[in-house]
């Protein structure tokens, strides 16, 4: 958490979400058809000056930025690159997680890492792709959130009062091998 002064203790939080993720891409012709085909986002605005394009989907703000040089970008490597490891966007559901899949198969631009699996112990499953661009960029993760985990972690919850709830989450996190 940052807080305005962080010499003193329990200050109003001052970040309070994301405001949006901007990602370098090599071709943004492509990245756009793949977050606006595949995962439901529009255009808000378009910058030719700075080859940049805008999308939403009404919940997330998601900024392409084109590479100065397409031809001399660097390849993302997230085992040596420091910065983002990978974009997750949440679907709703397991079916929708699969049929993406499905769709990716057939789609020469989009390079699946691995294919729906659990993540961790499960019960969530996620998928990792790189959209076009990405493909020497940045990782997308996939990710279905179980209601059967929400549902064992608000049980965890709500019978132990008066922590928080990260403190909630780590405890039965660890107790339950995620």
């Amino acid at each position: 958490m940052f807080s305005v002064n962080a010499q003193e203790p329990k200050q109003e939080q001052s970040v309070q979400g994301v405001d949006h993720v901007g990602l370098a891409v090599s071709d943004l012709k492509a990245s756009e058809r793949f977050f606006t085909q595949y995962a439901g986002f529009h255009v808000l605005s378009r910058d030719e000056k700075y080859p940049s394009v805008f999308l939403s989907n009404n919940s997330v703000v998601i900024t392409l930025w084109r590479v100065t040089d397409p031809n001399r970008a660097v390849a993302f490597d997230r085992k040596h690159n420091v910065g983002l490891h990978h974009l997750a966007l949440r679907v709703s559901s397991e079916a929708t997680l699969n049929a993406l899949h499905d769709t990716f198969l057939q789609d020469k631009q989009v390079k699946i890492e691995f294919a729906p699996e659990l993540a961790g112990n499960g019960p969530n499953k996620h998928m990792m792709v790189y959209e076009p661009s990405g493909s020497a960029l940045v990782r997308r993760a996939l990710f279905w959130p179980s209601t059967i985990l929400v549902e064992q972690f608000l049980g965890h919850t709500l019978s132990q009062p008066g922590t928080s709830l990260a403190e909630h989450f780590f405890s039965w996190a660890s107790a339950n091998g995620h």
